[in-house]
């Protein structure tokens, strides 16, 4: 249950990034469609035949990136920046658990998305309204958007829980919301390698995420593709808890609080430098086993310097 008190302090705490994000999110969408329909009126004076659907879509990855770039700032100024500040030891000498503090902190970055979201829809579906358009899937898209927000949100924010910094907790943010497309990039490319040059098994895993996640058939928007994000939404959020009750606040400034997620990392980070370096090696040497041992070399090596760099030297500067 929040705390009222501690709502008002954490929202006054963090005014300047929650009324950016809130803002962004809010206007976005409306706005790009008036700029799309002034462009569809002053080129349907020179040409016939347009569609207005051409130029006002609904779909655009570069707002989906700048909404996450607002809302991983928003919870980054939450946890990274207020232990830097050293304000977080205050935070927590405060009459309140650790779980109510952080569950105030995630309530008050899921509320931004949701309130702004909802000012979002109405306004866009006004626009949509006085314009005569018609968009399939309206709702279904922005809830996608919406548990997409509340997905990156909360993976900011407990990687927030994990890490000492702001770096580390951009860092590890960046590096979450990445790190699946690039297993599942680099587990294509060594079936493709090792098992199956037609490209056969590569054909039929593309055709199940382009009819189950992307959504080939027009008329019904895919399950997969709303469900999937509030499931790793909930099992973050409570990655994120646990790591916030429990962690040791002597270790602020260290990349990782937990000391133990040290040797894991760095093993996952030379893990997939291996794969990915093997993988370049074996496409561009004539005998692809001996690319792919040179290549795996390599990419353990920059994994080892990485993770020294980033998880073992930072650690050590911070202890000094």
């Amino acid at each position: 249950m929040v705390a009222g008190e501690l709502f008002v302090k954490e929202a006054k705490q963090n005014v300047i990034p929650i009324l950016l994000t809130f803002l962004f999110i809010s206007f976005a969408i409306p706005i790009r469609f008036v700029i799309g329909y002034i462009n569809y009126k002053d080129v349907e004076k020179y040409v016939n035949e347009l569609s207005l659907s051409d130029y006002i879509t609904f779909e655009s990855i570069a707002f989906v990136i700048l909404m996450s770039f607002f809302v991983i700032s928003l919870a980054i100024n939450q946890l990274g920046v207020e232990r830097s500040k050293g304000t977080m030891e205050f935070t927590l000498s405060l009459p309140f658990s650790r779980t109510k503090i952080y569950f105030t902190k995630w309530v008050i970055g899921v509320f931004i998305i949701l309130s702004a979201n909802i000012i979002s829809i109405a306004l866009t579906r006004l626009i949509m309204f006085a314009i005569d358009l018609e968009i399939e899937h309206y709702f279904d898209k922005y809830f996608y958007l919406i548990s997409m927000l509340l997905m990156i949100y909360t993976i900011a924010l407990a990687a927030g829980a994990l890490t000492g910094t702001p770096f580390a907790q951009g860092l590890v943010t960046f590096t979450v919301l990445i790190l699946p497309y690039i297993l599942m990039i680099l587990v294509i490319i060594h079936i493709e390698v090792f098992y199956d040059p037609s490209g056969k098994i590569i054909e039929d895993i593309f055709q199940f995420f382009v009819t189950n996640v992307y959504g080939e058939n027009e008329d019904k928007f895919p399950v997969l593709k709303l469900v999937f994000p509030l499931i790793i939404t909930v099992i973050t959020y409570f990655i994120g808890h646990f790591s916030f009750e429990k962690h040791p606040i002597e270790r602020n400034g260290y990349f990782f609080i937990w000391k133990y997620l040290n040797l894991p990392v760095q093993l996952i980070v030379v893990f997939v430098g291996i794969l990915g370096f093997g993988a370049f090696g074996s496409y561009t040497n004539s005998d692809p086993i001996v690319g792919y041992m040179i290549g795996g070399f390599f990419g353990a090596l920059l994994g080892l310097l990485l993770g020294y760099l980033l998880i073992y030297k930072k650690g050590k500067e911070a202890g000094k």
